[in-house]
């Protein structure tokens, strides 16, 4: 699976987020060392339900846990591989 399809499926289940961090950089032309991407998303009941439906189509797993965790802006992270 690739960063274009990862995008389009949080694009097709409306996930309100923003691409930040080195690779964010990279993609606006300049260089940064990096293998990582780092999203920020809006913290709501209703877009957390988006970013589930959207790790199920991918096949990541079905998570309750997304709708109801404390996010912790700048530190919660996911690792997918």
């Amino acid at each position: 699976m690739g960063l274009l399809q990862f995008w389009g499926t949080l694009n097709k289940h409306q996930v309100a987020y923003i691409m930040v961090g080195g690779f964010a950089v990279n993609m606006n032309g300049f260089i940064r060392a990096t293998k990582d991407s780092d999203l920020w998303l809006q913290d709501c009941l209703s877009n957390r339900k988006n970013l589930r439906k959207a790790y199920a189509e991918l096949g990541y797993g079905d998570f309750p846990s997304l709708e109801t965790m404390n996010f912790v802006p700048g530190w919660t992270q996911f690792y997918i591989s």
